[in-house]
């Protein structure tokens, strides 16, 4: 069971506040200063089971760190903080972890909106009644915590597919009550870590939502249901020796949302309306495309097509990277609308920090080992399950923070960057 943090920061090993050169404070600087237009209000609330939850005390300290590696964090005196930043798209998910004295560690996705003001409520639970409650149940303590906050009465009953002990409901004073009365709150006992999928039960079906589990955490989700639509997208491959992408013709039963079976309507060459299910606010659309260079899975947000490597060029990325068996391995195509300034890559596997490969591509078409001024493509490779935390930051100030989660035999194309694209599925 690990140590509380200290009330006036992180616990070790967590990142320290970053200095001037903090990847922010860089991304700033190089857009000459640079503002914000997006604020997401966190109040922290000190939740007990059984009592609360209630603000936190005035003198309680509160670090929140969006990713170790890259040494983001801020810091909250009194319950409340305001994460401000200056969003490259729509709207940015951030993924991030909560540290204050004798509470868990909390970890959550903080939305952030261009143009809007969010607010959050985060319960931060205390390690020793957790611990106890593991206890009392006879459960071993090895795992992670996952708590749903089910204030949307939309939203009917979530489940996970990971492996837990016990599955509990808590009322809005968190006393547990009984699994056929009326309850607010989910809590999982001794979650198995990893990568895991959310599916949150609506009147119009299910919605789902992928997350990193980590042992010895509490992972909290506060969910806004969005209802089930349609994409209309247009999909292209980019073969190796082309001047441009051409469309790439599949039928329909090859083109699907990556979280329904239902297959596309062909419109024409490359064109196809796909059923999208009920979702939950901050997950992006993505298709599943069963092509014939193999499983690709492509981010389909914006009315810009979606462009994935063609059978050719695939096969030369693959070889560059070294990779000899799709299978082993998983690999994330980041492909940029705009130049960035700077990216900040994190990786964790169950195992902890997770070994990973970064290769780039510049205008001039070539595959670099470092990332440079003229970088367009970034490759991320790595042979475990897990999730890269991502966050590209770009000339003007504005930042883009992508989650990319990592299964064997996975091929992930994204898209970041695209500041004039209108989102096909809000927020």
């Amino acid at each position: 069971r690990p140590p509380s943090p200290p009330a006036d920061g992180p616990a070790a090993g967590a990142p320290a506040p970053p200095g001037p050169e903090g990847f922010f404070a860089r991304a700033m600087a190089a857009a000459g200063g640079g503002s914000s237009n997006a604020t997401t209000r966190i109040a922290f609330l000190d939740a007990a089971l059984g009592r609360g939850p209630a603000p936190l005390g005035k003198d309680d300290a509160v670090v929140l760190a969006l990713d170790a590696d890259a040494g983001e964090t801020e810091r909250s005196l009194g319950g409340e903080l305001a994460l401000r930043r200056n969003v490259a798209g729509p709207w940015a998910l951030a993924n991030g972890f909560f540290d204050a004295r004798g509470r868990m560690r909390t970890r959550t996705d903080v939305l952030l909106v261009r143009g809007e003001e969010v607010s959050l409520e985060v319960p931060l639970l205390g390690a020793e009644g957790l611990y106890g409650l593991l206890d009392r149940e006879g459960l071993d303590d090895y795992g992670g915590f996952l708590l749903v906050d089910l204030a949307d009465e939309s939203i009917l009953d979530v489940g996970v597919d990971a492996g837990y002990g016990k599955r509990i409901h808590l009322d809005e004073g968190m006393a547990q009550v009984e699994e056929d009365g009326p309850f607010r709150y989910v809590l999982f006992l001794s979650v198995d870590p990893g990568n895991a999928t959310l599916t949150y039960r609506t009147a119009g079906g299910g919605a789902d939502k992928t997350v990193h589990l980590h042992p010895d955490e509490v992972f909290f989700e506060a969910p806004r249901a969005r209802p089930a639509g349609s994409l209309d997208v247009e999909v292209l491959e980019r073969p190796l020796f082309a001047d441009g992408p051409a469309p790439l013709v599949l039928t329909g039963d090859k083109v699907r949302h990556i979280s329904s079976d239902e297959g596309a309507f062909v419109k024409a060459h490359g064109a196809y309306g796909v059923p999208a299910p009920p979702s939950v606010a901050g997950v992006r659309p993505y298709l599943a495309l069963d092509a014939p260079q193999g499983l690709l899975i492509a981010s389909a947000e914006g009315e810009a097509p979606v462009v994935v490597p063609g059978g050719e060029r695939l096969a030369a990325y693959l070889d560059h990277l070294g990779v000899d068996d799709r299978e082993r391995v998983c690999v994330a195509q980041l492909d940029f609308g705009r130049p960035p300034v700077d990216v900040a890559v994190g990786a964790t596997s169950i195992k902890g920090a997770m070994p990973f490969d970064e290769f780039y591509i510049a205008d001039d078409g070539g595959l670099h080992d470092d990332f440079g001024d003229f970088t367009r493509t970034m490759f991320l490779v790595g042979d475990e399950q897990g999730v890269f935390t991502t966050r590209v930051a770009y000339g003007d100030g504005a930042v883009d923070y992508r989650n990319v989660f990592c299964n064997n035999g996975i091929y992930v194309v994204e898209r970041l960057g695209h500041d004039d694209q209108p989102t096909r599925e809000a927020p």
